[in-house]
């Protein structure tokens, strides 16, 4: 279960959906853990193997979707993990499917990898992260009002 929480974090940068960005030793035990080969770097077929194997954690009742009642029923971890994942829910049909987890799973990917080497280093995945951390920063400097 640590893995898939860990792997959660990638997800839930992906969708914008952590409200408070993890800390470096977070992505970095998280990158650990995604990184089998322990290479340094998370490669394209490591992604992939960590986003099936978390689909096969969370898919708890083994419907073929997300959702939150089966999510929420995870120890612990339920009702923090539904939350995370709630923004990937893009038709807004209340099911998480495998394809918008694997949609937002390589936009991050794709956005992370900066050198385009099909792998991901922990200072992109550190870079990635303080970018989210400053767009989110900006947009709500442009929500708050002006004084």
């Amino acid at each position: 279960m640590r893995k898939v929480l860990f792997g959660l974090v990638f997800a839930a940068l992906a969708s914008g959906a952590l409200h408070a960005q993890p800390g470096p030793s977070v992505m970095s035990r998280a990158f650990d853990l995604i990184d089998t080969d322990q290479d340094g770097f998370i490669s394209l077929e490591e992604f992939h193997k960590d986003v099936l194997h978390s689909w096969h954690v969370l898919d708890v009742d083994r419907s073929g979707y997300l959702t939150k009642e089966s999510v929420e029923t995870i120890p612990d971890h339920g009702k923090g993990i539904w939350r995370a994942l709630s923004r990937l829910d893009r038709d807004k049909d209340g099911k998480i499917s495998f394809k918008e987890v694997v949609e937002a799973r390589m936009s991050y990917f794709d956005t992370a990898d900066i050198d385009g080497d099909e792998r991901l280093s922990v200072s992109e995945t550190l870079a990635y992260q303080r970018k989210v951390a400053l767009e989110r920063a900006q947009r709500r400097a442009a929500r708050a009002p002006k004084k």
